[in-house]
């Protein structure tokens, strides 16, 4: 009889323990899902930050902006690129810098009604 109690008290500590297990590898599998998710995300901004840095390092942007000032008449590659900037300064500015004064964007926005549209 000794040994049937024995018995059973370790098979329900072994059911204890097969349960605390199931639980540690539910939230270990929530954690590693999360992460998944952060590099995930983490390796989208870095491809949009260096296509971002492409097109503002690009030696065509300064030349463009400043035939634009000028109102000199664009190419149509100059047109497609200032297409792309103009989008990425909206996508910026809807992400990240929310906060950049009304007059900087006013001068954006009349750059580019001086610019005919590519499509």
């Amino acid at each position: 009889m000794n040994a049937q109690k024995l018995n059973t008290w370790l098979s329900l500590g072994a059911n204890i323990g097969v349960v605390i297990g199931l639980m540690l590898l539910i939230i270990e599998i929530g954690q590693n899902t999360e992460m998944m998710r952060a590099q995930i995300n983490q390796h989208r901004t870095d491809t949009a930050l260096s296509e971002q840095q492409a097109v503002y390092t690009s030696d065509h942007i300064p030349a463009m902006l400043a035939r634009i000032e000028r109102g000199d008449q664009l190419s149509d590659e100059d047109l497609i690129r200032y297409e792309r900037f103009f989008e990425l300064l909206i996508e910026i500015r809807t992400t990240t810098f929310g906060n950049i004064t009304e007059a900087i964007w006013e001068k954006i926005f009349l750059a580019q009604s001086r610019v005919p549209s590519v499509m």
